[in-house]
């Protein structure tokens, strides 16, 4: 509590001061006053008194006369001062008084000005990420058409000239999407608007999306992808799978631009929290050009390059790492690197998650204990992650670097007990007779060959005669890729639901699980029912997923806006529903609404329902999710996590529509 002014102690302590200064001088005052008066009357009025004790003796007033003076002077010296003291400190006071009013007045017009610049900033954020949003949109659109339709092409027959070319307008257009990603992240993270969204996940949609998406342009460098989740590992865990994932392709969007040759490791692995809870490891590993020891911090700032100078050889905003740390920071995970110039760099990740309980929604896959598989691939590090993962789930790899090896191998297992059970093989193994050396091998008259080539290579050219593979795949291989193609040449499949896993469970080498191998239905076959209805008002996008689910051999029917879709989906009750948001007439949200309450009015089994819209903010993506969809696909649509989602709809293996 604040002490109160007493003017009254405030007086006494003044005149205890300005005692000591006064003292003397009253002194000499009544003491010569006195004086002077007695000599006077000594000499005039008493000659006869010869001295002043005398005169003092005689006469005692003569000593009242003599003292008066002085303790009068005394007194009236200090109430003067005093008043004065008191005077000024009044005045003092007063001017304080009025400063303060001023204060108060000036501090009120600064809140006032604080208050309207707020507003105007606030304004300015929302305005901002309006625009941004608007601006990400407009670009997504025809992003989507050219890339959407750039990866099908892909996938028809070109030369060798026209597929560099391709792979140049896929990274180039994947490089201007990730920019716009970045942007967009950034904005929302700085306007503290970013929430995460935990739910179950499969640990190999988190690492097979962001090493697929940037396999070309490793591809081109002639730089190696690999993936290794440690097999201690869960299948499954509880996080923010669209962000993790993006700080996983952020990482290695990173490590490709960096590394012109070598490898790229993508390496999960269990760890524990310093509070005990179960964490996820992430380790991106990089065969690049390293970073200097005192720019290791400065790498996750904003627009900060270790090379900043207009010669540099590597391009890019610089947002990637920034956008990850921030990421990282709102999971309570931890980010951090290491680096040796010239050699490499390894960039960590550990975020907390947790094992989902209830059951998994795939197919487990079963296949012979013990069967044998040749992995012959140039590479080591691929022959070591294929061999470790084929061997935890129970499996004999047996490696191999040559096609010299390969045929050893071949000779002495068949010899041995009967021959292998699975080949795969990279159609590039080096040795004499190359591939063709390979394929007229005895050996492999009754046993299924898998080929492995590298992303941005031309399809193997088999020489007539000779024997072709039974499939072939894209490096680097996902886990559920590489247990579809078990399954489906050395097993069965049986629905087998995986039990509950607690939190702080031990890991279970357990393998992933795969889909049921069926037949793509006909329209016939369905009695006519659409499978699968695609609303978009833009006619290239249109035009677009129509070709991929043409691909994929699904009967479809088309919509331009939300109005049409909701009368088909009476019509024709499809079971998949691919919807745009941004529609005239009706919107792809309220469409969805209305959708959703049909099916709970009448008792129907709920469709699956994907967005698929140039709106890409965590706000889209929410309000995609209230409205009732089941999933919300970005614009440029993931070509091959479209068809991941229509063979999920058909039971289709995986590699099946790869």
């Amino acid at each position: 509590m604040k002490s109160r002014f007493d003017p009254c102690a405030f007086v006494l302590a003044r005149c205890k001061d300005q005692t000591c200064q006064y003292t003397v001088c009253g002194v000499l005052f009544g003491a010569l006053f006195p004086l002077g008066a007695l000599t006077v009357d000594m000499l005039v009025f008493r000659p006869d008194l010869s001295s002043a004790g005398e005169a003092f003796a005689t006469n005692p007033i003569h000593l009242i006369v003599a003292l008066a003076p002085l303790v009068l002077g005394i007194v009236f010296r200090i109430i003067g001062v005093a008043h004065k003291t008191l005077g000024d400190r009044m005045e003092a006071l007063e001017a304080a008084q009025f400063r303060l009013a001023a204060a108060k007045q000036h501090l009120a017009l600064r809140n006032d000005e604080l208050k309207e610049a707020a507003e105007v900033a606030q304004t300015a954020v929302r305005v901002k990420s309006e625009f941004l949003a608007k601006i990400g949109h407009e670009l997504r659109t025809p992003m989507n058409g050219v890339l959407g339709l750039a990866v099908l092409l892909s996938r028809t027959d070109l030369t060798s000239q026209q597929r560099g070319m391709l792979d140049t307008i896929l990274t180039s257009g994947q490089s201007l999407v990730t920019t716009i990603n970045d942007i967009l992240d950034l904005t929302e993270i700085g306007s503290g608007r970013l929430t995460l969204d935990p739910a179950p996940f499969h640990l190999d949609d988190l690492v097979a999306v962001p090493m697929r998406l940037h396999a070309p342009a490793a591809g081109m460098k002639g730089v190696k992808l690999l993936i290794r989740i440690d097999p201690d590992l869960p299948e499954m865990a509880v996080a923010d799978l669209p962000r993790l994932r993006q700080v996983v392709t952020n990482l290695v969007a990173n490590a490709v631009k960096f590394t012109e040759r070598g490898e790229i490791v993508v390496d999960l692995s269990p760890e524990t929290t310093g509070t005990g809870r179960p964490a996820l490891r992430i380790e991106v590993r990089d065969t690049g050009c390293g970073i200097p020891e005192d720019s290791l911090e400065a790498v996750f700032e904003q627009f900060t390059q270790v090379d900043n100078s207009s010669t540099r050889a590597y391009e890019g905003a610089g947002l990637g790492l920034t956008i990850s740390k921030a990421l990282v920071d709102l999971m309570d995970g931890t980010i951090g690197v290491t680096s040796t110039l010239g050699a490499g760099s390894t960039f960590r990740v550990v975020v907390p998650v947790s094992s989902p309980g209830g059951v998994t929604r795939r197919t487990r896959v079963v296949w012979p204990e013990g069967g044998r598989i040749l992995v012959a691939d140039p590479h080591s590090a691929l022959r070591d992650v294929l061999c470790e993962r084929l061997s935890a789930w129970g499996l004999r790899p047996v490696p191999a670097a040559t096609i010299a090896e390969a045929l050893e191998r071949l000779d002495a297992v068949r010899a041995e007990d009967g021959g292998f059970d699975l080949i795969l093989a990279d159609p590039d193994l080096p040795g004499r007779g190359g591939r063709d050396g390979l394929l007229g091998h005895a050996a492999l008259a009754d046993t299924p060959l898998i080929f492995l080539t590298t992303p941005g290579h031309p399809s193997p050219r088999i020489t007539s005669g000779t024997r072709e593979p039974d499939d072939i795949l894209t490096k680097p291989l996902g886990l559920a890729e590489l247990a579809a193609v078990l399954c489906n040449f050395l097993g069965t499949t049986r629905n087998n639901e995986a039990p509950d896993m607690d939190e702080t469970a031990a890991f279970t080498s357990t393998p992933p699980t795969a889909t049921v191998v069926a037949e793509s239905p006909s329209a016939a076959e369905t009695g006519g029912q659409t499978r699968v209805l695609l609303v978009d008002d833009n006619r290239t996008n249109l035009h677009l997923v129509q070709m991929i689910v043409r691909t994929c051999g699904v009967p479809y029917l088309t919509a331009s806006n939300g109005a049409e879709a909701v009368e088909s989906f009476h019509a024709e009750r499809p079971h998949l529903v691919f919807m745009d948001v941004s529609m005239p007439v009706m919107d792809g949200l309220e469409a969805t609404r209305r959708i959703r309450a049909a099916e709970r009015e009448n008792g129907w089994t709920p469709c699956r329902i994907v967005g698929v819209t140039a709106h890409a903010m965590e706000s889209d993506r929410i309000a995609c999710l209230e409205s009732g969809m089941d999933e919300h696909m970005a614009k440029p649509v993931d070509v091959v996590r479209m068809r991941e989602v229509i063979a999920e709809l058909k039971e289709l293996p995986l590699n099946a529509v790869a």
